[in-house]
């Protein structure tokens, strides 16, 4: 069972290391995906705008989420699990728990 804590601008660093590596695999694409181009400052902005979710398993965080709410609508973004974390209901996790 994953554990999901808020996070906040001061853990960018921490965000934006489980988002490069949920998404370093999609780097070799034609397209790569633009998660990859964003600084620690972009991810800090990012939070600041709206927030993330962290999740950790045994401890470990393993798993992220950002969003933002405008109006009666709840976005989200950069949904990023660990590979050795997958396939195990971690982005239905921090999905279902935050919506």
């Amino acid at each position: 069972m994953f554990l999901l804590r808020l996070a906040d601008p001061a853990v960018a660093t921490l965000v934006r290391r489980i988002m490069r590596a949920a998404f370093l695999e999609y780097d070799a694409e034609e397209l790569p995906s633009s998660a990859l181009r964003e600084s620690e400052d972009d991810v800090r902005q990012a939070i600041a705008q709206g927030g993330a979710v962290l999740a950790f398993l045994d401890g470990r965080a393993v798993g992220s989420l950002r969003y933002r709410v405008g109006g009666h609508t709840l976005s989200f973004s950069r949904i990023s699990g660990l590979p050795e974390a997958r396939r195990r209901g971690l982005g239905a996790a921090l999905v279902r728990d935050n919506g």
